[in-house]
């Protein structure tokens, strides 16, 4: 039986008869998506910590409460420092309520005790490492080359002989049809790039433009306010 790529599929699967084959849901209803769209609307998710769209941007999802003490800048590093990533392409989102996004320590969603990079280092390193790893693969099947002669340059796989390559936003969907590996192996120190390094905070240009959105800012219809009634008096 042959097999299919999800690149395939998508090219593939009824289009012969002028259908599309996904749809969203807008304001107005569902919308049906032609084949093109969904591929474009696609990325490469190995794990829950890292998203990759087409358009190249990194997203990594962070699992810790940012409260000044730079988690939103320090975890989102050692994911792109294994990753190879280009640090101008990621972003972040913080991680939603779920039992996919627990400290790996503390058994539960939490952070305090200064124990955010001491939890979630080897996790972070591990998935990195395991996404890239993925990617290269998928670039040497584009390239056509030698694994051996392919590797990860800031946000690009190529052939190191040829010099030829793609970003990572190009790759996503071979990407996303390969085995998350296990045991990825980790960067040596030397080829660490971020880690150790002073960096530009992600959340700080939000923060000081006012585009930053915190608890009080926080608002839905009909919601009501609450505060603490306090005795007149002791006793």
């Amino acid at each position: 039986m042959k097999t299919f790529t999800r690149r395939e599929f998508l090219k593939t699967s009824l289009v012969g008869a002028g259908l599309t084959l996904a749809a969203v849901v807008t304001p107005d209803g569902i919308r049906i998506l032609s084949a093109a769209e969904a591929e474009k609307d696609m990325a490469f998710q190995p794990n829950v910590y890292l998203r990759i769209a087409p358009d190249d941007t990194i997203t990594v999802i962070v699992n810790k409460s940012e409260m000044g003490q730079g988690v939103y800048t320090s975890l989102p590093m050692i994911i792109a420092d294994e990753l190879e990533a280009d640090w101008k392409k990621v972003k972040i989102v913080p991680a939603p309520a779920g039992a996919e996004y627990k400290d790996p320590v503390w058994g539960m969603q939490s952070t305090g005790g200064s124990t955010s990079i001491r939890h979630m280092h080897d996790t972070l390193r591990k998935a990195g490492a395991a996404a890239r790893e993925m990617l290269v693969l998928a670039g040497s099947e584009a390239l056509k080359a030698p694994l051996r002669e392919c590797a990860a340059v800031n946000g690009t796989v190529r052939n190191m002989k040829s010099g030829k390559g793609f970003s990572y936003g190009k790759l996503v969907f071979e990407a996303s049809r390969l085995p998350v590996p296990k045991d990825p192996a980790l960067k040596k120190d030397a080829q660490l790039k971020y880690i150790g390094k002073a960096m530009q905070r992600l959340d700080v240009p939000d923060k000081s433009t006012g585009r930053a959105n915190f608890g009080i800012d926080t608002f839905v219809p009909n919601m009501l306010y609450a505060t603490v009634a306090r005795p007149a008096q002791f006793g």
